[in-house]
């Protein structure tokens, strides 16, 4: 989602983007992941309907790249996102690499109850498709937005969603790059799960690209001094903040000034006086300088956040088993009043005249 706040002006950075759009020894959050059936590179899981078997029933969202439709399977019913990339849009955009390492992190990641999960992903001779599960609750940017900030509980709750879903990238090898409010969808249950991973990687060591939302970035990533899935711990650290106080800790009229705030360290971060205790010590404990000295990067990795005791009130196994009771129960959102009906009746019979074409070098693999 691109609507953005004031402060700070600018959210994002780097490359165009396709859409705008919280004792556990034993406990899930660290154990081996829970990896479910996302879907195949050649039209998803066998339970996923062809497009042919869709009918677009509402535009969800339109960007440089492409736009999001809801379609439904019309002999079960059943609602799903498909996203429609237009390539010729990506290819001058430069952003081929990029789409095809969303694709390869939405196939193995999902199956988790906080990762977006996507059932299939098709090519035609003009555009990319991925079909995804619909996502009706709204982001959590547009929670804030209505209510300011969040109560405590409700932070932690939300926030200890975002830690599991991201122990269980880290733990395919994937980072984020990208985690903020806006890229935080609630289903109609009221969790919220990671989408967008247009930044995302998978990752052996350290890499050194330059990219994601001014105020989130962690400040090896501003130095250029390579990262790893720390970033997403630091990301995780001013997630809270802005929950918690409606605002990131790191704000500015420009990004060089946010950037230059991340750099000079803590003494940027002013936190309220009606802060909790645990949540002030979780938050700079997430926001150390140092990778190396990071929590959630620390000997003990996803367990010392866990453990913490801003989250003393989680039932871990609960929330993964989505047992838990979420703060916050979001009104489902329905087709659009003013959903554009022949723009949709255009796209249904774009979706049954397909005809895969897996020709493209460009995006070989998809």
């Amino acid at each position: 989602m691109q609507d953005e706040g004031s402060p700070p002006k600018q959210r994002r950075l780097s490359e165009p983007r396709p859409f705008s759009s919280r004792s556990f020894a034993s406990s899930p959050l660290i154990s081996e992941p829970r990896v479910g059936e996302p879907g195949t590179s050649r039209g998803g899981a066998s339970s996923a309907p062809g497009l042919r078997e869709l009918e677009a029933t509402a535009v969800l969202g339109e960007g440089s790249f492409g736009l999001v439709l809801e379609v439904a399977h019309k002999a079960s019913r059943r609602r799903f996102a498909l996203k429609s990339l237009t390539k010729s849009a990506v290819v001058l955009g430069g952003c081929e690499a990029h789409v095809l390492r969303e694709r390869v992190i939405l196939q193995v990641s999902g199956g988790h109850p906080f990762v977006v999960s996507a059932f299939g992903f098709f090519q035609d001779a003009e555009q990319l498709y991925i079909l995804m599960e619909l996502l009706q609750g709204g982001s959590l940017y547009e929670l804030l937005q209505a209510v300011g900030r969040l109560p405590t509980r409700d932070a932690a709750f939300f926030g200890a969603c975002v830690a599991s879903g991201l122990r269980h990238l880290h733990s395919l090898g994937v980072i984020s790059r990208d985690v903020k409010p806006e890229n935080l969808i609630r289903d109609d249950a009221g969790y919220v799960k990671l989408v967008d991973f247009g930044f995302g990687k998978v990752v052996e060591g350290k890499t050194y690209s330059f990219c994601g939302t001014p105020c989130y970035l962690a400040p090896e990533m501003v130095s250029g001094q390579g990262h790893d899935c720390a970033v997403d711990y630091w990301a995780l650290g001013v997630l809270l903040y802005e929950l918690l106080t409606g605002s990131p800790p790191f704000t500015g009229q420009t990004q060089v000034e946010i950037l230059s705030k991340i750099v000079e360290g803590k003494r940027h971060v002013h936190f309220p006086p009606e802060m909790p205790d645990e949540a002030r010590a979780l938050i700079k404990k997430l926001l150390v300088a140092s990778p190396a000295k990071r929590l959630g990067r620390l000997q003990r990795g996803a367990r010392d956040v866990a453990e913490h005791p801003f989250f003393s009130e989680i039932d871990w196994h609960a929330l993964l088993a989505r047992e838990a009771l979420p703060p916050h129960f979001p009104a489902v959102r329905n087709a659009p009043s003013d959903c554009d009906a022949a723009l949709a009746e255009e796209w249904t019979c774009r979706l049954q005249a397909f005809e895969r074409d897996e020709a493209d070098d460009r995006f070989e693999g998809f």
